[in-house]
C-alpha cells in the first residue's frame, strides 16, 4: 500500500521554530519481503528535502517467525535501528507504546503496518507541520497498489508477483510519486482527497501528546531482544 498526501489538523499558526527531532516507529510482522521497500522509503536516499531533518527510524520486529536481519535494517543509514520484540501479544500496541516512550525524538511518526511505502516528501511535510503548529495531528491517506482495492483485485489474480512487477515497472525508487500511477484506489471509504479520512497507516504527533493520551491500547508487556538464530 502507498501512503501520501499529508493531512494537517491545524489548530493555530505560530512562527517557525527550530527543526523538531523525529522518531519514526515502524512495526513489522513477517515482512521480510515488504520491509526493504518500506525502509528505503524512509531513507535519506529517497526522502526529498530531508537532508537537514534530524530523525531516527526504529524498526520493530514484532515476534516474527521470520525475523528481519538487523544488519540489513541498519544498512539503510545511521538513522536506522532494529528491535526484535519478545511478546505473546498479537496486537503491536504495547510494543509501539514502549518504543514511543523510549524514542529520542520529541515528535513521533508511527507506522502501524510495515507493509507501506511512503511518498518522497512525507518527512519534509510532517516537519513543516510540526514547525508551524503547536499540537498537530498529521495523517497520510492510504492507497492500494494494483488496479483495484486488493480485496477485489486478488479475486482476479493479483498477487505478490504481480505487485513486484508493478513496482519494478514504475521505477518508484527513482521517483516515488510514480506509485500513484500503479495505485488503483483509496484504502478506505473516506470519499477521496476531499472526503473524511477514517483510517491511516502512518500518523504523526508530539511525543508529549501521544503519551498524555495513553498511547495505543495494548495487551501484554514486551521486551527487546535479538531474535533466535535459525
Amino acid at each position: 500500500m502507498v501512503l501520501g498526501g499529508v493531512v494537517r489538523d491545524l489548530f493555530r499558526r505560530r512562527p517557525r521554530d527550530a527543526q523538531p527531532f523525529l522518531s519514526i516507529i515502524v512495526n513489522f510482522y513477517n515482512n521480510v519481503r515488504e520491509a526493504p521497500n518500506t525502509l528505503y522509503s524512509l531513507s535519506r536516499d529517497y526522502q526529498r528535502e530531508a537532508t537537514d531533518i534530524p530523525y531516527e527510524v526504529i524498526a520493530l520486529d514484532h515476534a516474527s517467525t521470520r525475523p528481519l536481519s538487523e544488519e540489513a535494517v541498519r544498512a539503510f543509514g545511521p538513522e536506522f535501528q532494529y528491535r526484535f520484540v519478545e511478546t505473546q501479544s498479537v496486537s503491536p500496541a504495547a510494543a509501539i507504546n514502549a518504543a514511543c516512550r523510549d524514542a529520542a525524538g520529541d515528535r513521533l511518526v508511527v507506522m502501524i503496518d510495515g507493509a507501506h511505502i511512503v511518498t518522497p516528501n512525507v518527512l519534509q511535510l510532517v516537519t513543516d507541520a510540526f514547525r508551524q503548529y503547536p499540537s498537530p495531528f498529521i495523517a497520510t491517506a492510504m492507497f492500494h497498489l494494483g488496479p483495484k482495492r486488493q480485496n477485489l483485485s486478488v479475486l482476479e489474480g493479483y498477487d505478490q508477483h504481480a505487485e513486484d512487477r508493478l513496482l519494478a515497472q514504475c521505477a518508484w525508487k527513482n521517483n516515488g510519486y510514480r506509485l500513484y500511477g500503479v495505485s488503483g484506489a483509496f484504502a478506505d471509504d473516506s470519499g477521496g482527497w476531499y472526503g473524511q479520512l477514517f483510517e491511516s497507516g502512518c500518523f504523526a504527533l508530539r511525543k508529549a501528546d501521544f503519551l498524555s493520551l495513553g498511547g495505543l491500547r495494548g495487551a501484554l508487556p514486551v521486551s527487546w531482544r535479538r531474535p533466535r538464530q535459525p
